[in-house]
Order: C-alpha cells, then sequence, then structure tokens
C-alpha cells in the first residue's frame, strides 16, 4: 500500500523514482490518478528529464506517453520556446497537444490560430490555454464567450472557467445559456457576475426548471443576493460613519 496522503503531505521526495517507475510500468486500464498526483505535490526536478523523455519517445505505449504529459502538467516544468516549436512541428500528436498546453505569451499567435477554429484537433487545448491570465486581450475573450457555443462538453467547460476571472458583461448571455447544460462551471463562473440581470434570469431559470438544477440555480442566486446586501450594508455602515464624524 502506497501512502500517498503522507507522501504528498511531507514531500517526501525518497518515493519520486518509485512513483516515477509505478507510471512506466503501468497497464492501459490502471488508475494512476493518485501517482500523478503525488508525483505533481513533490515537485520534484530530478524527474522532468524522465518524464520528458518518455513523452518524447515515440516507441513508448502511447498511455505511457500520456500518462508521462499528463504528471507534467502537475509540475514546474523548464522547457524552452525552441522545445514547444520542436513538439508542433514534430507531427506527433501528443507533443503537439502538449505543446499548445504549454503555450506561453510567445506562442500566443498558434493559440489564437487554433482557438479560432472550433474543428481543430487541438481546439480543446487552446481554450484550455485561454483559461489563465496571460491571454486577457477582447480578442481572446471573444474566442472564450464563442467557445461557450461548442458541441463538445469539454470545451464548454474550459470556456466558461476562463471567463471567470476577467467577468466580461458580454459573457453573461452566454454563460446563462450554458448553465443550462454546464450546471458547474458556468455556474460557478457566474457567482463573480454581481448584477441584477444575473439574479433576476437565475431566478427565472430557477423556476421553470423541474430538475435537480434548480437548487444549483437558487444557490447561486442566493450568494449574488448576499453580495448584494453586503455591500449595500458596507455602503450604509461607511455613509454613518462619515455623518457622525461630520456632525
Amino acid at each position: 500500500m502506497i501512502p500517498f496522503e503522507e507522501i504528498s503531505k511531507n514531500k517526501d521526495r525518497s518515493w519520486s523514482f518509485r512513483l516515477l517507475e509505478i507510471l512506466k510500468s503501468a497497464s492501459p486500464e490502471d488508475n494512476l490518478e493518485k501517482v500523478i498526483e503525488a508525483i505533481g505535490s513533490l515537485d520534484d526536478f530530478r524527474l522532468l528529464d524522465p518524464l520528458t523523455s518518455l513523452l518524447e519517445d515515440s516507441k513508448a505505449p502511447r498511455h505511457i506517453r500520456s500518462l508521462a504529459k499528463k504528471a507534467l502538467l502537475y509540475m514546474n516544468t523548464n522547457e524552452t520556446r525552441l522545445d514547444r516549436q520542436r513538439w508542433w512541428r514534430s507531427g506527433d500528436s501528443l507533443l503537439q497537444s502538449h505543446a499548445v498546453t504549454m503555450a506561453e505569451r510567445e506562442e500566443m499567435d498558434l493559440v489564437e490560430f487554433i482557438a479560432k477554429d472550433p474543428n481543430h484537433n487541438f481546439h480543446l487545448e487552446a481554450i484550455q490555454k485561454l483559461e489563465n491570465g496571460n491571454f486577457e486581450e477582447k480578442r481572446f475573450e471573444d474566442l472564450r464567450i464563442r467557445a461557450l457555443k461548442h458541441a463538445n462538453k469539454e470545451v464548454r467547460i474550459a470556456a466558461a472557467k476562463g471567463l471567470l476571472w476577467g467577468e466580461p458583461v458580454s459573457a453573461t448571455d452566454a454563460l446563462l445559456i450554458a448553465a443550462t447544460d454546464l450546471a458547474g462551471a458556468a455556474l460557478d463562473t457566474l457567482c463573480w457576475y454581481h448584477s441584477q440581470e444575473c439574479f433576476l434570469r437565475l431566478l427565472k431559470l430557477a423556476q421553470e426548471c423541474s430538475t435537480s438544477r434548480k437548487e444549483n440555480y437558487l444557490k447561486v442566486a442566493s450568494y449574488l443576493r448576499n453580495e448584494f446586501v453586503e455591500t449595500y450594508e458596507s455602503f450604509n455602515s461607511s455613509s454613518a460613519k462619515e455623518n457622525s464624524n461630520n456632525g
């Protein structure tokens, strides 16, 4: 029995290479989520080269390479722009996917090109890349909003998550529509859209809904209501204090 919780809690890097060996010997049916999470929590720089080499090894089993790719996403990596360019030009779909996932601002043209094409093989990776704060321009915001209507639910979820921090008013309608089939991701994002329109439309959705989603709509509406009340009370308190001082 591997003590995953203790390994992660204590950052016990004596397990690093043992976990790597488990990953390398895994069968396609094995569930290695805990192994990958433990590797990520250790963030052991000594594993960067062997994991990258495993990912780049076209002769290795594809499921092993995919596990190495996933483990690297949990770590602080040190690849360069030249590495990402090499992966993209390799023609290897796993390496190309990794190149998009690890892209930096230097590759924003590539990410934008892929994100504009809903039929591109790496469209999901591109929209997921737009989740982070390095792509805040309106043109990227528009791509995230457009992706809320994508046929692939994973893409729609990534788009909803990507609209959380920017809170563009222009995304409200699309998020409310997406909330009818993306309950979790879209509603989590709508918690940050503090507007009367959003509040009232969530109540309307709840009123028209006869499924378990009704509770989710009301939960977000209640959260927004509490935010409104807190803001109002804070304003009243400040005003009373100011009037008292002036008196």
